[in-house]
């Protein structure tokens, strides 16, 4: 939110399927650290995304095999301290051991208390539809807010959402399983 660090993904070489994961400051001082690191993860994880600072301190993101087998992770840069959050299928704690997420987008809201994922979880669904999941900033719990409805990710409907300047609600279009693809305005409120 200041600034000070950037998280990011590197790929090189004969290396080129595979990525790392590394933060650092954003003024070139001290030493880039990576994240997935043998003794945070599994050789297999290649796959990062989604970084979101909750503050200077803690980052969010989304880590697994490939794009569709993922958890959710908070890395305290500090003590670079790993936690698994979402611990879905196989997965109880770094090393990670597989996921079932797939994400198509997250943001923080202005009032910045959660952190909000467009969210699939293909083990549960097939992989065809998606719901909302949250996760407390201040306790870094998560939870699902809906996992009934479909929302149309790929027409990137996590900038669909909408929030209004000093309301709670949270507002975006998405339909349930199983009906025809016509859509309704849903609103949940964040407290």
């Amino acid at each position: 939110p200041k600034g000070t660090y950037v998280a990011y993904g590197t790929t090189s070489g004969a290396k080129a399927n595979k990525s790392s994961f590394w933060v650092a400051k954003t003024d070139g001082t001290g030493t880039p650290v990576m994240v997935n690191s043998s003794t945070n993860f599994a050789s297999a994880v290649d796959t990062f995304g989604g970084y979101y600072f909750a503050d200077e301190d803690n980052l969010l993101f989304l880590a697994g095999t490939t794009n569709t087998k993922m958890d959710l992770f908070h890395y305290k840069l500090s003590t670079k301290a790993l936690a698994n959050l979402t611990k879905t299928d196989t997965a109880t704690a770094a090393p990670w051991k597989g996921g079932k997420l797939e994400s198509d987008g997250g943001w923080i809201p202005a009032n910045g208390k959660f952190l909000y994922y467009v969210m699939g979880e293909p083990a549960l669904t097939s992989g065809k539809y998606e719901g909302l999941y949250k996760v407390d900033l201040t306790t870094f719990a998560g939870a699902w807010i809906d996992k009934t409805i479909y929302i149309n990710a790929e027409s990137s409907a996590h900038s669909d959402m909408a929030t209004v300047a000093g309301s709670d609600n949270v507002f975006f279009v998405a339909y349930k399983p199983g009906t025809v693809q016509l859509e309704d305005l849903y609103v949940f409120n964040q407290s």
